[in-house]
């Protein structure tokens, strides 16, 4: 998967997680979506 595909798939994950922001449970995607975030150094 090209870099710039990536980084799309990771800002629409994120942008979903906002605008998701107040269910009561985190979802299971946000864990492994932030490590990733910190790893490219977003």
């Amino acid at each position: 998967m090209a870099l710039d595909t990536l980084l799309a798939n990771v800002l629409l994950l994120e942008s979903n997680h906002l605008a998701s922001i107040n269910l009561p449970k985190p979802q299971p995607i946000l864990l492994p979506l932030k490590l990733t975030i910190k790893i490219l150094g977003l």
